[in-house]
Formats: C-alpha cells, sequence, structure tokens
C-alpha cells in the first residue's frame, strides 16, 4: 500500500475530529507579526500527542523536529513550512 493511502486509511472515521480541530486553528485571529496565540494552540495539541522535541523560536515559528523511521543510515531530512498569519485579518 501507498504511504499517502495508508495515512489516508489511518485518519479514515477522524474527519469530524479533524474538522473541529481545523475550524479550532481557522478560529484564531492571527495577523501577520500576532501570530502566536495560534502558534502556542498548535504547539499544545501536537505536544499532547505525545511529539516530544518542539519549539518556538525567536521569531515565533514552530519548529517539531520528528525522528526519521528510515532502517539506513542515509536519513533525509524534509522541511515542511506553513503560514500561519491570515491576509484577511
Amino acid at each position: 500500500m501507498h504511504k499517502t493511502e495508508d495515512m489516508f486509511d489511518k485518519i479514515s472515521g477522524q474527519q469530524q475530529k479533524l474538522l473541529k480541530l481545523l475550524i479550532s486553528i481557522a478560529s484564531i485571529p492571527s495577523p501577520t507579526r500576532h501570530e502566536q496565540k495560534k502558534i502556542q494552540f498548535i504547539k499544545k495539541i501536537i505536544d499532547e500527542l505525545g511529539v516530544k522535541n518542539t519549539s518556538i523560536d525567536s521569531a515565533d515559528n514552530l519548529i517539531v523536529k520528528l525522528p526519521s523511521k528510515s532502517k539506513t543510515s542515509l536519513k533525509k531530512t524534509v522541511l515542511v513550512v506553513a503560514h500561519t498569519d491570515t491576509a484577511c485579518d
């Protein structure tokens, strides 16, 4: 099975919970350079999921480091970037 399909299998049945979470995140006002409340909320959710290596840097960027599940010594780094500010605020 493809990894993406596996991911969707894991979240099937969780749509209402995920939708509620997305609405909660989107409901937090976060104009540019004032995203701290949204970042703190997202960090709290990630921490509650058991992720140990989270931090917020001096520019209020949320940094989450996840260990590689690679079985080889050649581990790749993946960077995911997302904006939390909302232009319409």
